[in-house]
């Protein structure tokens, strides 16, 4: 299937690009053929076929969200090795700032 003229003069101006008369009669045949192979591809007969989302299904890649224990060494460490810390905590910036009262924390 070849575009016309007049179908890829929209097809530039929707995808606002600005194409080169040398490049025109390349582009309709190249577009045209893609516009044939999914026209092919509205043939097939999918009945009975479940639509999916990706090809390959994905199982939770995420893992249980739970305190481990650490000893006072990994601990001690891990202090040691923070920027600013307060007692036995770090210190870290807040994530999240309430626009209004520009508290912390608060959403």
């Amino acid at each position: 299937m070849k575009l016309s003229s007049e179908e890829l003069d929209h097809l530039a101006k929707l995808a606002r690009l600005d194409v080169p008369v040398a490049e025109r009669e390349m582009l309709q045949e190249q577009i045209g053929a893609i516009i044939g192979y999914v026209a092919s591809l509205q043939q097939i007969d999918v009945t009975g076929v479940d639509p999916t989302f990706r090809g390959v299904e994905l199982g939770q890649r995420l893992r249980e969200d739970k305190p481990e224990v650490s000893d006072a060494e990994t601990r001690a460490a891990l202090l040691q090795a923070a920027p600013e810390k307060s007692g036995d905590y770090v210190k870290a910036q807040a994530a999240l700032q309430h626009k209004e009262k520009g508290v912390a924390g608060r959403v």
